[in-house]
């Protein structure tokens, strides 16, 4: 009777381990899944002299940022909010404006004084679940 007993823990442990190994495998897998694009160009360009740009997309998103590739998220960062207009202001250099539910966003370039390329990434969100699901990613580059 125990000699049965040992081979029903042992048969049941080398049947935990391609269970084990398949989760593993699993969970790398996803984690490492790209997220659903919201169907935005992924690249925008402004001359020196800035402008705007209005962009549309599949999908909408629910919130819009940026980060400068030099400086991150800027310190004075803020959202303004104007009936369902929201005002985004991630960087010095560029003003997102974007209507709640709508496929579109307006992205603003101020002009460049400073003598230097500049670039950023603008990423727009549909959910805030994790992993992230859906979103738009857009390469912002100005000229000097």
């Amino acid at each position: 009777m125990g000699d049965n007993r040992n081979n029903n823990i042992q048969n049941a442990s080398m049947m935990r381990k391609p269970i084990l190994i398949l989760l593993s495998v699993l969970a790398v897998a996803l984690s490492s899944c790209e997220p659903e694009s919201l169907g935005f160009p992924g690249k925008v360009k402004f001359t020196a002299e800035g402008g705007t740009v209005e962009l549309s997309g599949k999908e909408y998103a629910i919130d819009w940022h940026a980060e400068d590739d030099n400086l991150g998220v800027y310190d004075d960062y803020f959202n303004e909010e104007i009936g369902d207009t929201v005002y985004n202001h991630s960087i010095p250099w560029l003003w997102i404006r974007y209507v709640k539910g709508d496929t579109k966003v307006k992205i603003t370039a101020l002009p460049n004084e400073t003598g230097k390329k500049r670039s950023a990434r603008v990423l727009g969100l549909q959910n805030y679940a994790v992993p992230i699901e859906k979103e738009a990613y857009i390469v912002v580059k100005q000229d000097k």
